[in-house]
């Protein structure tokens, strides 16, 4: 039997519990896991249209399987939450924001940006890591600074 690399394998956990109509995503966003999250939600919607719960880890990779996810997402007759779970880097991050229903992490979740590809003029990516305490404090930062903004135009 062949030897898998740790990256191969954490592209094929994605699992779902059509009862509980949970799916969970933990690794590389791929076009051949976005095919798959595209048929289990299918395959949920079709049943009915309550509440899907998806947890999600991972660190980002194809922009456009993402993108296809993303809309999957935003046009799911059922409402979609989101739970973020160990580290949520790039793509997986931007996931967590289409969600339809609720945003939610688990304590102690990783939240990991980066410069994008296309408007970074330096030599090299520089990663700015953040736990959601981070995370929260700094965009209520930013809602106090969107107060003052409405406040002074």
């Amino acid at each position: 039997m062949k030897k898998r690399s740790r990256d191969r394998l954490m592209e094929d956990i994605i699992r779902s519990n059509l009862d509980k109509r949970i799916i969970w995503f933990e690794g590389k966003i791929t076009n051949n896991n976005a095919f798959v999250f595209e048929s289990l939600l299918k395959s949920l919607n079709q049943s009915n249209h309550l509440p899907v719960t998806f947890f999600l880890c991972g660190r980002g990779g194809d922009f456009y399987a993402g993108l296809k996810m993303s809309h999957l997402i935003a046009e799911s007759p059922s409402k979609i939450t989101i739970v973020a779970f160990k580290e949520v880097h790039s793509g997986s991050f931007w996931l967590t924001q289409t969600a339809t229903d609720q945003r939610l992490a688990v304590p102690r979740t990783k939240f990991v940006f980066h410069h994008a590809v296309d408007y970074y003029l330096g030599d090299d990516l520089i990663d700015i890591t953040m736990n959601q305490v981070d995370y929260s404090n700094r965009l209520q930062l930013l809602y106090h600074i969107d107060a003052i903004q409405l406040l002074l135009f």
